[in-house]
Parts: structure tokens; sequence; C-alpha cells
């Protein structure tokens, strides 16, 4: 935190080799908070922590993900969401729709809910988890959120959809927003 507030492009390379180091507990947090420096620069990082068996460094580089989606500037923004997307696509053995999943449903920042719920429709293979966890986002009093959730929601398989939507449907109270989206 500390290099952070320094801001300068020392402090920057020591909270690089902080994501490289051997210090678990150090690496992680490191990987949460380098988007604040400038998030072209700095997704890769958070991205490679996706990839593994640590659960707490997944989570950790989730919320790094979406740190760098929401320090980037705007003209740099689509540019750093489609980098983001190609590596995880095509350098992540792992799927990360749990940690992203667990930022819709924990985070109390609803700017990191509604980026973690456009993430997740961008990714291959939604499963039923995912689609469970986006309808349920539709009950949510953030109506961007809703949005996002519902036009993430049309990723996945179509019959599957299908069923979910109608199930949701029926569970839904129709003087609801939820209701009025799905």
């Amino acid at each position: 935190q500390a290099l952070i507030k320094i801001g300068t492009n020392a402090a920057y390379e020591a909270l690089v080799t902080a994501c490289r180091t051997t210090d678990d507990e150090l690496k992680k947090h490191a990987i949460s908070e380098i988007g604040k420096f400038g998030a072209r620069d700095t997704v890769d990082f958070a991205i490679d922590g996706l990839d593994g068996d640590d659960a707490d460094m997944r989570q950790k580089a989730a919320k790094g993900v979406l740190t760098n989606f929401t320090e980037t500037n705007f003209d740099e923004g689509d540019e750093v969401r489609q980098q983001a997307l190609e590596k995880i696509s095509s350098e992540i053995n792992t799927q990360p729709h749990k940690e992203f999943r667990d930022i819709i449903t924990e985070s109390d920042r609803v700017v990191e809910k509604r980026n973690a719920a456009w993430l997740l429709g961008q990714l291959e293979n939604i499963d039923n988890e995912t689609i469970n966890t986006l309808l349920d986002a539709l009950h949510s009093d953030d109506e961007y959120l809703r949005k996002i959730a519902a036009a993430s929601i049309w990723n996945s398989d179509d019959d599957m959809l299908s069923r979910k939507i109608q199930q949701f449907l029926s569970q839904t109270d129709q003087e609801t927003a939820a209701y009025d989206i799905a």
C-alpha cells in the first residue's frame, strides 16, 4: 500500500518484484493491488494469479483483474478488458468462474460486482452456478448490475438458459424489476 501511495517508477518495480516473489501472502496482496498503477501494464500479473490451485490466490487475482478494470481511464478501458479476456482464454488452464461469482455475491463494491458480471458473460462455458449467480443479481438494487447480469446470461447454452429463465420467472414476484428484466 505504501508503494502505491509513493507511485514512482521505482515503487512500481518493487511491486512487480513482489508479484513474482515466493512469499505467497505478499504475492497475493501485490497482485490484488498492482492494478492501481495502471491497468494496461499490470493486468497480466493479476490474470497470472488466476491460474493455479491456491484458492486464496485466485480470489485475490480476480479482485486484481477488476481493480485493473476500475482503475483504467475511460479511453483505455475497452483495450484493457479485451487484453484480459484474451489472456484468460488463451493462457489460463482453470476456469475462473467461481472467483468472479464470489465477487458478485460477497463484494461491498457495486462497481466490482458490475465488472464481475460483465466478465462472466464474456467467458466461455458458462455453467449452471454462474447462471444462478447472474439470475440472483437480477434482484439487486443496482439497476446497472441487473442489466449487465441479464446481458451476460445470454452467453450460456440456449436449452439450459431457457429452463433457468422459466424456473426463475415461476419463483419471482411479477411486480419486481427482476421479473421484468428476466
